[in-house]
């Protein structure tokens, strides 16, 4: 035998009998097919062979053995026409084991029916003869099927009296031998021959009481394993019967044939029930539906009266670690928000407050750029809420997750250093010679969301500074003092002035400086306040966003496997990595590109859903050996995408309020390095899109001796690639 197809498990559902599938049963069916039809009927089933997750098909048709699809129209049509006779044949036969008293017929029955079903066959041919690819769901009813009229003149008439005989119930054979030769004047003779093994092999032959000639059938066997030859001794079906199936299985199958048949009924009776439903569900709820203008008037009243306004500062003493991610949040307080159905947010923050009408659930703070409230309620009741939005919302698919917390460079800060190591890092990216090339351009805007700004520092005097933001207070009161100087240090390593005889200079000293300020002295931030910053940096035509900040975690999280940290970034935080995505895809709308710190937990990057994007580039800190910072979080896949790039993070000197110099460590700091040399590559060349700058990025940069960081940024190669 040979192999001539296989069929895949993805793309293929395989046909059940009993608790088995129908492939498996192969022996038996065809011991059956030799045993009681004509010889034409023995080769039409391909032998299965399972590999793995797909089925080898053999056959020992000889010639090249194709679909049927692949033949001239007419020698199609004339496949087709044969197949159709047999299928008639078949159907006959099984009719006459239904009418049987014997429950093993109609076993047989329901095996044939589903064996020569058009929707669970795939047809081949060597071009005379056909092959059955079978017991797999393939829905060819439509194109397999003819009219009767045009296959009806191929129709042999098979002797269903002697079909009934069945080998299950050998001892009933003689007797029916004998009624057949009595009632029927059928000829058929049993020959035994002994073989010097011992050996039987059995020829029946059956004569046509329509037909003159005579029609041997002949005992063959298939093959135990593909490429034998189908002749072999036969397979003793009582050792190994088909099962008889219960009465649950047989209303299954009966179920499918039906649904087959008349799918359509079921799809009515379908949507009548679920209508019926619905309407139940109507009439329990008694919530009558409100008109448009009944949910503005309502809308207005359950709302805080000014979009984008937050209670702070912070409560300390509400934080709490998420069950799933590790990551700490507002214990409280749930964001929703709507990214598919945005005309219907209205009507879901009316019916959520409908949902909870105590004085105890309240909506604190709404977006109505981003689709977004929160929802604060009792602490203890965070499971039932959260299972209440989910069914009770669900006409609105809500993304629901909690107000996670972030912070800004956790490690602390190293000892001033000698003033010979300060420049270590412009070095590493050879940031000279970039600046030979330029030093920026004051058309391009860089926005630095962070906990504030000492804008009167030398660094930032006469730099063109636009619509400074403090997301705080709501107002341009953008403020630094010696509790709140991660930010200055951040926008000095961006944007810091050059020649003015102090400290050291930015990436890019003369482009554009947008401050956001997201703090007011204390250590954390919120989720919120970081998507307000962004949507004001958009809304201000920022050109570069840095963000040296990245969610706060516990302790637990640490001491997990790495198998557990990868099943946390694959399963959980999906509501808050949609949200994410959708508000960086109009970043990248507006050929924003957005730069985040990597993180500082010694942890993979993504368990953060913020970091998930591909729309974001992510950045590792490297130390002074031109590895991976023992703090810096770490990807596994950096080399395979354009969204992870490394910078120095370790003794990095820039400025800090008062107008002073520090050294600080972290991705905190290797962020605007990186951010700023995006600047540079808009400076030169102001409609270059993000995905260019990625790759040009990546092409450029200098690979580090750490599987687990991706290349070191090399500025000026990448400013020469586009030059």
């Amino acid at each position: 035998m040979k192999p001539f197809h296989s069929t895949s498990l993805q793309d293929y559902q395989l046909v059940s009998n009993n608790v088995n599938y129908l492939y498996q049963q192969f022996n038996q069916i065809q011991q059956f097919l030799c045993n009681r039809f004509p010889k034409s009927y023995s080769n039409l089933l391909a032998q299965p062979e399972m590999n793995g997750k797909e089925l080898l098909w053999y056959t020992n048709l000889t010639g090249d053995v194709k679909p049927i699809d692949s033949f001239t129209s007419s020698v199609r049509r004339d496949l087709l026409v044969s197949y159709n006779a047999k299928r008639h044949e078949i159907d006959a036969i099984c009719n006459q084991f239904e009418l049987s008293d014997d429950s093993d017929q109609h076993i047989w029955a329901e095996i044939l029916k589903q064996l020569f079903n058009p929707d669970h066959l795939l047809l081949f041919s060597n071009g005379i003869d056909l092959v059955f690819v079978w017991g797999i769901k393939t829905y060819k009813m439509a194109d397999y099927s003819l009219p009767y009229d045009s296959y009806k003149f191929a129709i042999s008439s098979i002797n269903p009296n002697l079909l009934v005989n069945d080998p299950l119930h050998p001892d009933k054979q003689e007797e029916h031998i004998e009624e057949t030769n009595d009632e029927d004047h059928e000829s058929i003779s049993n020959e035994n021959i002994e073989t010097a093994n011992t050996e039987t092999e059995v020829t029946e032959t059956i004569v046509n009481e329509e037909s003159e000639n005579e029609q041997s059938m002949l005992v063959e066997e298939p093959p135990t394993e593909p490429g034998d030859n189908i002749t072999q001794p036969p397979i003793d079906i009582q050792d190994k019967p088909i099962k008889s199936k219960n009465w649950f299985y047989r209303a299954l199958d009966r179920f499918e044939i039906f649904a087959s048949k008349y799918w359509w009924v079921l799809l009515i009776l379908f949507i009548l029930l679920l209508l019926l439903i619905l309407n139940k569900c109507k009439d329990d709820d008694k919530k009558p539906t409100l008109s448009d203008i009944e949910v503005e008037e309502i809308y207005d009243e359950i709302m805080p009266e000014i979009p984008r306004q937050r209670i702070i500062p912070i409560d300390t003493s509400d934080f709490k670690e998420d069950d799933e991610t590790g990551g700490i949040v507002v214990a409280g307080l749930l964001n929703l928000a709507l990214v598919d159905k945005k005309d219907k947010f209205k009507r879901m923050a009316v019916e959520l407050k409908n949902l909870f009408p105590s004085e105890e659930y309240k909506i604190v703070y709404f977006d109505d750029q981003t689709n977004r409230l929160q929802f604060n309620f009792p602490e203890e009741k965070e499971s039932e809420v959260k299972n209440i939005i989910k069914t009770k919302l669900a006409e609105f698919n809500p993304l629901v997750w909690n107000e996670s917390v972030f912070t800004g460079s956790k490690t602390c800060n190293d000892p001033f250093i000698k003033d010979t190591m300060k420049s270590w890092y412009l070095n590493a990216i050879n940031a000279s010679k970039a600046w030979d090339i330029t030093m920026g351009d004051t058309s391009v805007r860089i926005a630095i969301i962070d906990d504030g700004f000492d804008l009167n520092h030398p660094e930032f005097k006469g730099k063109r500074i636009l619509f400074p933001y403090n997301v705080t207070s709501d107002d341009k009161n953008v403020y630094g003092n010696t509790n709140i100087k991660h930010g200055t240090h951040v926008a000095g390593l961006a944007l810091a002035n050059a020649d003015n005889n102090s400290g050291s200079s930015g990436i890019a000293p003369k482009c554009t400086f947008i401050p956001i300020q997201i703090g007011s002295g204390e250590e954390f931030f919120t989720m919120t306040d970081i998507v307000d910053g962004v949507l004001y940096a958009l809304n201000h035509g920022a050109d570069v966003i840095n963000m040296s900040l990245g969610k706060y975690f516990g302790d637990e999280l640490k001491s997990k496997s790495p198998g557990e940290l990868d099943e946390i970034i694959s399963t959980y935080g999906k509501d808050e990595e949609r949200f994410w995505k959708e508000l960086f895809s109009l970043a990248e709308k507006q050929n924003t590109l957005i730069v985040i710190a990597a993180g500082n937990e010694n942890l993979p990057i993504g368990l953060d859903p913020m970091q998930r994007s591909d729309q974001v580039l992510k950045v590792v800190a490297l130390n002074k050996n031109l590895k991976k910072a023992n703090f810096s979080n770490y990807c596994k896949s950096c080399l395979s995408k354009n969204t992870f790039i490394a910078a120095p993070g370790v003794a990095i000197f820039s400025s800090v309020p008062g107008n002073s110099y520090e050294s600080m460590d972290g991705t905190s700091m290797a962020s605007p390095i990186v951010a700023g040399a995006v600047a540079l590559m808009k400076s030169l060349k102001p409609n270059m899109k993000n995905k260019e700058i990625l790759k040009i990025l990546r092409e450029t940069a200098r690979s580090v001796p750490d599987r687990y960081s991706p290349p070191l940024m090399q500025i000026d190669k990448a400013l020469q690639k586009i030059k």
